[in-house]
């Protein structure tokens, strides 16, 4: 794939790229069946998302369903990879950067009705580790977090965490991007929640 998709936008709107630039057209989530209107098909940086018409999409424009698993490229995204949805993952993270990583599809013949795992994602260097790490918290997560009520943090303090996920642990190599600096915030309330009720080793409780 050389060029991703794109729609014209309604006539009368338009929105900016990250380089200022004014566009008429939009590149599109093509794999998205669930999109129904121009802002949910379109393929965006998370911070241009609300830069687009809500305005429904004709019948046309909406996506088929897709009955073949699909491997692409192109897209260079950011952040832990995962299917983008059950039939279509894409092994472009930006490997050409820094921070990106080469990635690869292990495709199994067990996989359940053809869907496609975040499990089977391959990489060369520590990434896999962060992706590890990731679904070991979750699984924390889900095993005692909701057994407190939420801590209550002040501003503050939820940027002095947010920040620390993204300068000491960012597993996912997004540190300096600035449309994933929201990357970990769903984990910062839990990870709060469960160190105000002990102290974890030589780590002091929030």
């Amino acid at each position: 794939m050389l060029k991703g998709p794109e729609l014209a936008l309604p006539q009368g709107y338009s929105f900016q790229d990250k380089t200022g630039t004014e566009r008429y057209r939009v590149r599109i989530k093509w794999w998205s069946e669930e999109a129904k209107t121009y802002r949910d098909i379109a393929q965006v940086q998370p911070n241009m998302v609300n830069s687009i018409t809500p305005i429904p999409l004709a019948d046309e424009h909406c996506n088929p369903i897709i009955e073949t698993p699909v491997v692409i490229d192109h897209y260079a995204l950011a952040g832990l990879p995962a299917p983008l949805s059950g039939k279509v993952v894409c092994v472009d993270y930006n490997a050409a950067s820094a921070q990106g990583e080469l990635i690869a599809y292990s495709w199994w013949h067990d996989e359940t009705q053809h869907q496609l795992h975040e499990r089977n994602f391959n990489y060369l260097s520590d990434m896999e580790f962060g992706q590890k790490g990731v679904a070991a918290m979750r699984v924390l997560f889900d095993q005692f977090a909701d057994r407190y009520a939420p801590a209550l943090l002040k501003p503050e303090k939820w940027e002095e965490i947010r920040q620390c996920l993204l300068n000491q642990w960012d597993p996912a190599f997004v540190n300096g991007f600035d449309e994933c600096s929201d990357e970990y915030d769903n984990y910062i309330t839990p990870l709060a929640t469960l160190a105000q009720q002990a102290s974890w080793g030589s780590y002091p409780a929030i």
